[in-house]
């Protein structure tokens, strides 16, 4: 089995992050009960323990509305990839979060599941499955400001777990 290195799999995920933010635009034609379709992100992660790496990390994210997938009642299902680092640790989501956006109010929320892969300072690689909690507010037109909590497995030197503030940008 091949093994990859922590910097290629950082560099993957940054190239995947661009290329998704590259071509969302292309997607974002209609709006989805309140959502348009492709969003991207920038914020700080905050990992719940200290064995996470250091307290502050940038994060970076893209995710895109799935045009007629409605499980729940008025909810939007949105899949999204994100990229979290220290520049010495590093997380990858993968998440696909159902969003309910009440009539009339700027107030958004939601959950689902992820898949998250990344490596804590001295560790290995991993992958875990967690869960994604969300709660957002719109700002100004097509910029919004988001919460999200993960909670993920522990990795070999740590976990992911923790809480994200995002500024963020409708297309």
């Amino acid at each position: 089995m091949q093994t990859r290195s922590p910097q290629m799999v950082q560099c993957m995920a940054v190239t995947l992050l661009l290329a998704a933010a590259c071509v969302t635009p292309a997607f974002a034609q209609r709006s989805y009960n309140g959502f348009t379709s492709a969003r991207i992100k920038i914020g700080a992660f905050f990992p719940s323990s200290s064995d996470g790496g250091s307290g502050t990390w940038l994060k970076l994210g893209v995710d895109a509305a799935l045009p007629g997938v409605r499980p729940f009642s008025g909810a939007v299902t949105r899949v999204g990839i994100d990229y979290e680092t220290d520049f010495s640790s590093f997380a990858v989501p993968i998440t696909v979060v159902e969003l309910w956006h009440p009539s009339a109010s700027p107030i958004y929320f939601g959950l689902g599941p992820g898949l998250y892969t990344g490596r804590i300072k001295g560790g290995n690689t991993q992958s875990r499955l967690g869960a994604r909690f969300v709660v957002g507010m719109d700002l100004h037109r097509n910029t919004f400001l988001e919460l999200n909590y993960d909670v993920v497995g522990h990795f070999t030197n740590g976990r992911v777990d923790g809480l994200s503030i995002m500024l963020g940008k409708y297309f």
